[in-house]
Formats: structure tokens, sequence, C-alpha cells
């Protein structure tokens, strides 16, 4: 399978233990957009999970990855990419210490990480 996005290919979102991939292509054209607004490379570090792999993680019971909805990401300029996505009508959270933005395309929510 190919994406008409020029910036991401099919294995970035694919379940890193199995290899499937039901991401959803809205998911893939909201990241598209972000990457030609930032213009640097959006470094996809989990996307599609299949339920074993969603566990493994400690992924919620309830995961937008398993459902094709979520991505996790990086990128070189990550505090500017996360002031853009503030604003993101999905689920969205930046994780400063660990430099990576989890965005989905469920409903409007936040959460916070607390660091001890």
């Amino acid at each position: 399978m190919t994406y008409a996005f020029q910036n991401f290919k099919y294995s970035d979102f694919c379940c890193k233990c199995c290899g499937k991939n039901l991401i959803d292509s809205g998911i893939i054209h909201r990241l598209q957009v972000l990457r030609d607004i930032l213009c640097v490379p959006i470094i996809v570090t989990s996307g599609y999970r299949c339920e074993r792999h969603n566990r493994a993680v400690g992924g919620a019971t309830d995961s937008m990855h398993v459902r094709g909805l979520a991505v996790d990401w990086t990128c070189s300029k990550i505090e500017e990419a996360a002031k853009l996505c503030e604003n993101w009508s999905g689920g969205f959270h930046y994780y400063p210490g660990r430099k990576f933005i989890h965005t989905d395309i469920g409903r409007k929510r936040r959460w916070v990480t607390w660091i001890i």
C-alpha cells in the first residue's frame, strides 16, 4: 500500500511487533500539514499498535493507537511543534522530558504528565 503523502511511508505507521498497519489516512494528512509548516522531518515513534503491542508498552486499554487514530512523533523543532498543536482538535499531549508528542483524531482532550 502507498500513501499520497510525500513525506511519509506506509512502514512509518506499522505496528512494531507484528507489522500490521490500520492507520487512518486522516492522521497522516494532519502530520503532513504539520511537517509542511515546520519544514523539518517528522519521525513517527509509534503509529498503529496491535492489542498485544499496546499492552506491552503500557498503552491505555482504549488507546487510539489500537484504532489507528493516533501517532506519537518527534522532530527537531519539538517545542515549536507543541505550540502549533495546542489547538489540535483531537487528543494532544507533549511529553517534554521524553521529547515527543502524541496526537490523535479522537475527541478534543489534553492530559498532564506529572514529573517527580
